[in-house]
């Protein structure tokens, strides 16, 4: 009689295969071949996969098995279990990335072949020791069969899954759950294509996640994924459909926004509160009627400092009445921060947060070099980006000054 502890161990050698990439031999023990042997052909597979259940399926009466029958699909159940033994020359020479997920791939169809065994084990024999511990490696074997590679199962999973969770009474998160780790598990399998492969796959999976699961903020967060990827026209479709979305999280909605504001600026709202260096709240809100200068430095930027001196002279030209001025800060060192401030003496608001590159207000506009400026118009919107050495010809046009 086979002994639970021994099914249980060869179910533990498996989860130890699936486990390393490429796995160590010394971990998944001997196989039902020879160790020396190449991994079969697919068609070997198929063939071996064909062989394994059909003796299960011609005994359709449970009254007519007896005891040495029940015996023999027992033992046949588990040596289907038995992991496949790795090539005996990747000892001395680890197996290219390639023979590697082939090898993986074949091993992930021998894992599937087992949790059809399991399948038909457990339905045959429904009240055998073994029944309740076959039920489970049917579905840990397919999960298996997945990550090893073996992707035409995805779906098979998914169904099996959802069966499960369906008799346990599990509820919708359970269910997303299930939905969104086939999502993932489609989107690994097209990943070995072409990267545009791998982006229509991410699209295709997020917005079959938003129809089924239209409250669920994680298959929003896929749907970015793909967007802040995509190019052009395609980016800002996605970017403006999580902005105006009820159930984005608020940082999902801030990046899409920034992506906006990098992407197609112009006429686009820029919200901003903050808190400044010397401990003011800075809102945007109380800005409006005038029109607003961001501007971005760092202590390692001479041009950034060097425009201090200037937007003194334009707020004293302009008029603090129609022109106001924000400065952020882009050092990591406070101290470094404190020392310009400290010469330059600006007498408008300053932001540090020591970030560096990674402002946050910097990010929204996509500054990736100084000197950096931004013009707002009176209602907060973006009227000139990408403003750098020529912020002087800039203000001075924007308010006709000769």
């Amino acid at each position: 009689m086979i002994r639970i502890s021994t099914f249980l161990g060869l179910l533990f050698l498996w989860l130890l295969l699936s486990a390393c990439e490429p796995p160590d031999p010394s971990l998944v023990g001997a196989g039902p071949r020879p160790a020396n042997a190449p991994p079969p052909s697919e068609e070997r597979l198929n063939e071996e996969r064909a062989g394994a259940v059909r003796p299960l399926e011609k005994e359709s009466n449970r009254e007519e098995l007896d005891p040495e029958r029940i015996e023999l699909i027992v033992q046949e159940f588990v040596k289907s279990l038995e992991p496949p033994a790795q090539p005996a020359s990747w000892t001395n020479a680890p197996p290219s990335a390639s023979e590697y997920a082939d090898w993986a791939r074949q091993a992930g169809e021998k894992a599937a072949m087992a949790s059809a065994q399991a399948r038909q084990f457990h339905s045959l024999l429904p009240d055998h020791p073994l029944a309740e511990v076959a039920k489970r490696s049917e579905l840990e074997m397919l999960r298996m069969a997945v990550k090893m590679g073996a992707h035409s199962h995805i779906d098979q999973l998914e169904k099996l899954e959802m069966e499960r969770a369906k008799a346990e009474g599990a509820g919708a998160e359970a269910f997303f759950e299930i939905r969104f780790m086939a999502a993932r598990n489609h989107i690994r399998a097209a990943s070995g294509g072409e990267e545009i492969l791998k982006l229509s796959e991410i699209k295709r999976q997020a917005e079959s996640l938003i129809d089924d699961f239209p409250n669920e903020p994680r298959a929003l967060e896929l749907l970015w994924l793909y967007g802040e990827q995509a190019d052009g026209a395609e980016a800002i479709r996605v970017a403006e459909r999580i902005k105006e979305s009820s159930v984005a999280p608020e940082k999902l909605k801030r990046e899409a926004r920034a992506l906006l504001i990098r992407e197609d600026p112009q006429g686009r709202d820029f919200p901003i509160v903050f808190e400044s260096a010397d401990g003011r709240r800075i809102d945007g809100e109380s800005l409006k009627g005038r029109k607003v200068l961001l501007h971005f430095w760092a202590t390692w930027s001479p041009e950034a400092i060097g425009q201090f001196a200037l937007l003194k002279q334009m707020l004293g030209s302009i008029g603090r009445d129609k022109l106001a001025v924000l400065s952020f800060n882009m050092d990591l060192l406070k101290s470094d921060f404190q020392k310009v401030i400290d010469e330059q003496s600006p007498d408008w608001p300053q932001q540090f947060d020591g970030e560096g590159y990674q402002n946050a207000f910097a990010k929204q506009v996509g500054v990736e070099e100084l000197p950096a400026c931004v013009l707002l118009d009176e209602q907060g919107r973006i009227l000139v980006s990408g403003i750098t050495t020529n912020l002087e010809e800039v203000l001075k046009k924007q308010f006709n000054i000769d």
